[in-house]
């Protein structure tokens, strides 16, 4: 039976385990038959020919396992699909099964047979194998007219008759007795199949049944972890907007719908978040055009109960509810997010098309919404907290540094202060001790140095109280424009005598057209003249003092070169710091406390410049800083300083910030930030930088006039060519406008255009492109983002910081990274090498104008030390990556730009920082961002290094590939290069044979 079964199992394949549990019941039926038949004999005593029965069992046997081989197989070379096969398999096992039984019946006396109830058996078989009763009823009739047929040519002698009694028994022959068994047989075995067939329906109903409980059972069993997963999950997220993405996308995989949205407010029905989520990209998420709720949402607030929508386009609670419509949802299911007596949100989940929403689906999103709404109350706790102990931190830091600064101040003022008294002291002793002494001729000498030391100590005494008034705000800046000449003039005239005694010329090398500059005139010119009397202390008789001028983006840098002795190059890092003094043998002993260099930083800092120095012994020094221009930005702890107070004037501060990084992101002359007029359906200059007075206070556009008014239409940013014949209607070309290109983009705030930002005149006078209107939309697009959240923020004015000091952090990097337009020009030709799509490009060109904003954190000690590293500076350099990522949080909407500053230092081979990635692991964008900044890198003068050459530094990235760089990046970064024509053709072909056998060598 084994071997049988054996053969049956092989011949139907995996999908035979019905079929070889029938062959195996059918076979233990013929072994029951056997020993039922052999122990009858022996205990009543039959007669019968038993080496018949045993040759009809072998045959039975043979029968039922080679249909097993032979139907499956038969079925695949005639081409039969499985059903067909299995059909054909069941038909001859029924056939085969009826033989045998009726073999027993006729070799142990037929109608007279003991064993006629042995027919029942496969007659059971049949009615659960045939799938139609019909079937069954067939097979019994079948049965019966067999036996019938084999008792009839009994009686007629055509057949011979075979006896199991011992003693004569001719019943078969009576005609009367033969008809009557077989009626009763006949009788007999169709209760048998009705029994069967009510047996197995009501059999087949309780299987369901069960089926259908365990099927249920496993549902709530799935839902429960899914609960559980989801719990675990809301419980281990902090901040809320990443909490409610998190919570709509798993409503959407735990009911089986498209669509999930959560909307959170106020209890004046003030949105303060709006996040939506669909099953493709193309589905459509909330359009809040103001900040109230909808009609439906106010009905779930009011009433705090749930609502099924079958069909909203008939929902009457859905008239006007146009955040609702313009999802394109047809049937939805709410739940108000309610903690105690309050409702702070809810919580939709709907289909794209009209259905029917079950209590099931109800009652799982309702045990969601409550987790939600727990979820909610701890993420909102957990940010005031964490917003506390943020301003607790910052006010601990300020109070540490006002500790040091106070202890610093109080030594060197003591110190300095000391040896002006000291020496006063000892000679006003001396003087008085022989004031009457008529032999004692120094009187005159002694109060000549008394009187010096007077006015060195009344020198001190006011630097000391102008870099305090300077550094802690109390000295408010008193703005004016100004022309720079008239300035350098003003200080020429005052210093005529020093310049005259030492015959040192003061030359000024100003252009024309130089802008204005918008100061504070009296602190502006004492750093003129601190840096003008350095340079005529440290420099020899009849040299030269040269004052240089140019115009910037959004300053005029202007430069002071002495042909002095110079500076150690080992102590540049330090002269800006307080109280420290040049030391050097060629430098003599002055009576300098070192406070000036530390006055000009400061002045320069409160207006938002930067100042640098260019230094060589023997050759002299040459001090570099920026001034803002005219209608230029002031920096941002000016407008603190200057009272601005409310959330309107913070608003005003970061909108200045944004129209300078925008003038240092596109090096433009030309920046305006029009606001929307609702009441007037008008645009109006709200911050403008390069724009006069007259031009900002009469501006007037409306909507849908114009290229502004088009934008603020539409919604659709637009690079114009030629700003006189655009195809919109609009005045002729403005005076103060140098070239004819114009980039105008929106300003969007909750799906609703509140704005519009316009650029003009490229200070290289080339016209934009599709590249400067990408990097321009991107900004607008995290402006618009931090203007949204700022406005929903219950706590506005921390918020209004974070986002504030991220835009100044970005405004500093601009400034102090000069190279940032060459990255991002490499970073778009790079990735359009590597065949990324246009947002994927647009995504990493705003990445690369902003991916070491983290450097900013770093210390200038370190960054300009030119000597080797420690090992906690390095590690302080190494941070910038995370810290990049957290000063952008403010702005950032989309998480892959966090990740590839976060990762731009990370290597190919899992060696780099901050979290040791590896290959593919890394993104695409920072391994981009990680050859070009390489490259800036190296083909940049640093303080402790010559710049290396283009193709030098080209060399050490090929050889570097595969392991500190990706290779396909190198790759088509030297394409790029060889398409600028900064590398040659050959170059180009010789540094990929290069790239190749180096890739190839580290994989074999």
């Amino acid at each position: 039976m084994n071997w049988t079964t054996t053969i049956g199992c092989s011949a139907l394949g995996k999908g035979s385990g019905s079929v070889t549990s029938g062959l195996r019941l059918r076979m233990m039926g013929l072994f029951a038959f056997f020993i039922i038949v052999f122990v009858a004999k022996e205990i009543a005593g039959f007669t019968y020919k038993s080496n018949l029965l045993l040759l009809m069992f072998l045959c039975a046997a043979i029968l039922q396992s080679g249909g097993h081989w032979v139907w499956p197989y038969l079925g695949r070379w005639l081409g039969w699909p499985d059903k067909t096969a299995n059909s054909a398999l069941t038909c001859h096992s029924s056939v085969v099964d009826l033989f045998a039984t009726v073999g027993i019946v006729y070799l142990t006396g037929m109608i007279g047979s003991p064993f006629l109830f042995l027919l029942v058996v496969p007659l059971f078989f049949a009615s659960h194998a045939f799938a139609s009763r019909p079937a069954s009823t067939v097979y019994l009739a079948g049965m019966v007219f067999t036996v019938g047929l084999l008792g009839y040519l009994e009686m007629k002698g055509v057949i011979p008759h075979f006896d199991c009694y011992p003693f004569e028994n001719d019943v078969y022959l009576n005609k009367h007795f033969f008809i009557g068994s077989l009626l009763v047989l006949g009788g007999f075995l169709s209760l048998i199949l009705f029994l069967s067939n009510v047996f197995q329906h009501r059999f087949s109903d309780s299987v369901n049944s069960l089926a259908e409980q365990d099927r249920d059972s496993r549902d709530k069993i799935q839902e429960l972890t899914r609960l559980y997963d989801i719990s675990l999950g809301v419980n281990a997220v902090m901040t809320v907007e990443t909490l409610l993405k998190m919570v709509a996308k798993e409503a959407t995989l735990l009911l089986s719908k498209p669509w999930a949205g959560i909307l959170l407010f106020r209890s004046n029905r003030e949105i303060t978040h709006a996040v939506s989520v669909g099953a493709q990209e193309t589905d459509r998420g909330f359009t809040v055009m103001n900040r109230n709720v909808g009609p439906l949402t106010e009905w779930i607030a009011e009433t705090n109960k749930p609502v099924v929508v079958r069909d909203t386009l008939a929902d009457q609670r859905l008239k006007g509810d146009s955040m609702l419509s313009d999802t394109r949802i047809r049937s939805l299911v709410g739940l108000p997010l309610s903690t105690g007596q309050r409702t702070i949100g809810v919580i939709y989940v709907g289909d794209y098309v009209p259905k029917s929403i079950d209590k099931h689906e109800v009652r799982l999103l309702t045990i969601m919404s409550d987790q939600l709404t727990i979820a909610i109350a701890k993420s909102t706790l957990y940010e005031t907290l964490q917003r506390k102990l943020q301003m607790l931190e910052a006010k601990l830091e300020d109070l540490e540094e006002v500790n040091h600064l106070k202890t610093e101040y109080v030594s060197h003022v003591s110190h300095e202060l000391r040896t002006p008294l000291t020496s006063i002291k000892a000679y006003a002793e001396t003087l008085g001790e022989h004031i009457e002494d008529p032999n004692f001729t120094e009187k005159k000498t002694f109060l000549s140095i008394i009187e010096k030391e007077t006015e060195r100590l009344i020198r001190i005494v006011n630097d000391i109280l102008d870099i305090s008034n300077i550094e802690f705000g109390q000295r408010p800046l008193e703005r004016q424009v100004l022309n720079i000449r008239s300035v350098i003039d003003e200080v020429t005239s005052a210093l005529q005598p020093k310049l005259d005694e030492k015959n040192i010329e003061l030359q000024t090398c100003l252009p024309e057209d130089l802008p204005r500059i918008d100061v504070d005139k009296d602190l502006i010119t004492q750093v003129f003249i601190n840096l003008v009397t350095n340079a005529i202390k440290y420099s020899s008789e009849g040299t030269t003092i040269t004052v240089n001028a140019e115009e910037e983006a959004v300053s005029v840098k202007i430069s002071i070169k002495d042909e002095g002795i110079g500076i150690p190059q080992a102590q540049i890092d330090k002269i800006f710091d307080r109280y420290y003094r040049v030391k050097s043998d060629k430098s003599r002993r002055d009576d300098g406390v070192g406070l000036g260099l530390a006055i000009v930083k400061s002045i320069i800092d409160r207006h938002g410049g930067m100042i640098e120095v260019e230094s060589e012994e023997n050759v002299g020094s040459k001090f570099i800083f920026t001034l803002p221009k005219e209608h230029c930005v002031n920096d941002l702890l000016s407008y603190f300083s200057q009272g601005a107070d409310g959330k309107s004037g913070l608003h005003e501060t970061l909108l200045n910030l944004i129209v300078r990084i925008i003038a240092e992101l596109l090096n433009a002359k030309i920046i305006s930030l029009m606001l929307l007029d609702r009441s007037r359906s008008e645009l109006f200059i709200k911050v403008s930088y390069g724009l006069d007075e007259w031009v900002v206070e009469q501006a007037r556009v409306k909507v849908g006039e114009g290229i502004a008014g088009k934008v603020a239409e539409t919604g659709v940013p637009l690079l114009i060519d030629n700003i006189e014949k655009n195809g919109i209607h609009s005045s002729p070309n403005n005076p103060q406008y140098e070239t004819a290109s114009l980039l105008s983009v929106p300003l969007i705030v909750s799906g609703v255009v509140v704005g519009v930002i316009n650029v003009n005149n490229k200070m290289n006078g080339e016209p934009f492109d599709q590249d400067d209107l990408n990097l321009l939309v991107s900004f607008g697009e995290r402006i618009s983002k931090a203007l949204e959240r700022l406005r929903a923020a219950e706590d506005w004015s921390f918020e209004l910081q974070n986002t504030v000091e991220a835009v100044k952090k970005m405004v500093e990097q601009q400034i102090e990274t000069k190279s940032i337009e060459r990255i991002v020009d490499l970073a778009v030709k790079t990735s359009r090498k590597l065949g990324l799509s246009e947002k994927e490009v647009k995504v990493i060109q705003y990445v690369a104008s902003v991916h070491d904003i983290g450097m900013t954190k770093v210390s200038d000690e370190i960054l300009n030390k030119t000597f080797h590293l420690s090992r906690e500076e390095i590690k302080e350099i190494q941070t910038h990556p995370e810290k990049g990522a957290e000063l952008i949080r403010p702005l950032e909407f989309v998480e892959l730009v966090s990740h590839i500053i976060l990762y731009h230092h990370e290597r190919v081979d899992g060696m780099g920082y901050p979290m040791g990635l590896k290959g593919d692991h890394i993104p695409l964008g920072s391994r981009i961002l990680a050859v070009i900044d390489a490259y800036q890198s190296m083909t940049t003068e640093r303080p402790y290094r010559e710049p290396s050459t283009e193709t030098d530094a080209l060399r050490e990235l090929v050889e570097c590939a595969g392991r500190q760089f990706d290779a396909e990046v190198v790759d088509r970064f030297i394409d790029v290069l060889a398409d600028e024509g900064s590398i040659s053709p050959e170059q180009a072909a010789g540094f990929k044979g290069m790239l190749s056998e180096g890739v190839g060598s580290e994989t074999h």
